[in-house]
């Protein structure tokens, strides 16, 4: 298990908190854990925000095993993360500064739940925040107390943390799911909704025997003809409940049998948010494991979005909106020309920022007054977000040849 452990003060950002406190309830319910998701990931808000003067941040990520009955690996994984930053603030700080932050951590560690089905756990602590975010990615082990909060992982997952539906169509109903992350939930308030065929077929009279044969092979084409309508008729008043749900850009994934898939797409409305299928009935199957394949299509989604605007950067580059090198997207990010930096996820580089207003950076110690910074990456990030740009993470390697982070400038 990479391990990786870091202490720092330097360069602060500003002067703003925001107070929260979350945690996932054991034994929740999947409508709660999902609400627990939504409010959690929306931590990145509160991690973003900017500092006031001499803010101490402790930032501790651990992956965790999956869960099992008897089972106690994760709370102790937890604990001895905890305990590694609790010995650096009771040696770095007076009482009067650790007391209150040893303490957040210990109420944290109690009420967080290590039995959840996530890759890893985050605990986010300082005088003004108190935060716990379950990862639904795998996750190396951080402990870093520094002046803001690491933020790479929450802004990794928030990348993939927007709701999604999933619509299984059968000949007899459809249903419909609400999905976040690989947790899904039936929603049962507009659905399911049933196919009743109690139309009655009535055989025409035969005027003779001689074309007796004739009226069956008509009566037949009519019930098919009927029953085709019937269907379409179905498909459509579950396209018409989905409205609600969906808006304009919730994303859906459709499920069933390849002729009623193919049905459906050509009498839906919402075209635009399907962004994948499963072909296959799931009738008989765990929800769990169409939520397994439904977040497979959902991730491939919005990889082959980070594909896309990795190549639009390629199409760009040598211009001056495409841009390479930490310090010259630094510069960028600080006149407010960053749109979207794209950063390898485990990218991490130490730097120099020159005191004052220019907040120049160096990769090697500069003469004037500076401030040294662990993970200029981490800050560089912040300084992005902060001035309106959009950050992604991509997995390692994917800009291997462009120095593991480039930047799509606005002009």
């Amino acid at each position: 298990m990479v391990s990786w452990l870091y202490f720092s003060w330097g360069y602060k950002f500003g002067s703003t908190y925001l107070h929260t406190r979350l945690a996932c309830k054991p034994q929740a319910k999947k409508r709660d854990m999902i609400k627990t998701i939504a409010e959690s990931i929306s931590g990145v808000d509160i991690l973003l925000a900017k500092r006031e003067k001499d803010a101490v941040c402790i930032s501790i990520i651990v992956p965790l095993h999956k869960p099992s009955p008897g089972k106690k690996e994760n709370k102790l994984i937890l604990r001895k993360a905890i305990t590694a930053a609790s010995q650096y603030l009771s040696e770095k700080y007076n009482g009067q500064i650790s007391a209150p932050l040893l303490s957040s951590l210990d109420e944290l560690a109690e009420i967080a739940d290590t039995g959840i089905h996530a890759e890893g756990l985050g605990l986010f602590v300082s005088n003004e925040v108190k935060l716990v975010i379950p990862f639904f990615q795998p996750v190396r082990e951080k402990i870093i107390v520094s002046d803001s909060f690491e933020v790479r992982d929450v802004l990794y997952q928030n990348y993939y943390s927007a709701p999604y539906f999933v619509l299984h169509l059968t000949e007899k109903e459809v249903r419909l799911f609400e999905g976040k992350f690989e947790t899904l939930i039936e929603l049962k308030e507009k659905f399911p909704i049933k196919y009743t065929d109690d139309y009655e077929y009535s055989r025409p009279s035969r005027g003779s025997s001689y074309v007796g044969s004739a009226f069956i092979k008509d009566f037949e084409q009519d019930k098919s003809r009927l029953v085709k309508l019937r269907y379409e008729s179905f498909l459509r008043e579950a396209d018409k409940a989905l409205s609600p749900y969906l808006g304009s850009k919730k994303q859906l994934v459709i499920c069933g049998v390849e002729s009623d898939m193919i049905s459906f797409k050509k009498h839906t409305n919402h075209g635009e948010n399907i962004i994948g299928q499963l072909v296959g009935n799931y009738t008989y199957e765990t929800i769990h494991k169409l939520a397994a394949s439904a977040w497979k299509v959902v991730q491939r989604f919005y990889d082959e979005q980070k594909d896309k605007l990795i190549a639009e950067f390629k199409d760009l580059f040598g211009t001056e909106r495409a841009i390479t090198g930490l310090v010259e997207i630094w510069r960028a990010a600080s006149e407010g020309r960053a749109y979207q930096l794209i950063v390898e996820k485990d990218y991490c580089q130490s730097g120099f920022i020159v005191a004052g207003e220019s907040q120049e950076l160096h990769l090697k110690p500069p003469v004037s007054l500076h401030y040294t910074r662990p993970d200029v990456v981490n800050d560089l990030m912040q300084l992005v977000i902060s001035k309106g740009g959009e950050v992604i993470i991509v997995e390692n390697g994917l800009l291997e040849d462009y120095q593991h982070i480039v930047l799509l400038a606005r002009y």
